[in-house]
């Protein structure tokens, strides 16, 4: 069964295919708003959520992927 985009129970993918790494990427408009969201596997570097501007912000290695787990 699908869920809409934003609900609890969801895998996040985010990975960077590009020989660039980021310090930091934002995405605005995070579609799970300030639900905590736990990193599964060999993640490092930084996250963050601001929730006045429903950002959430990390850093990204080239090559690097990160799933997420709502």
């Amino acid at each position: 069964r699908s869920s809409d985009l934003g609900s609890a129970g969801q895998v996040i993918v985010i990975a960077n295919m590009g020989a660039q790494s980021f310090s930091s990427f934002a995405f605005a408009g995070w579609p799970w708003s300030a639900q905590p969201v736990q990193e599964t596997g060999f993640g490092s570097g930084t996250t963050a959520y601001d929730a006045g501007s429903n950002t959430f912000t990390l850093s990204l290695d080239a090559f690097q992927v990160h799933v997420f787990t709502v």
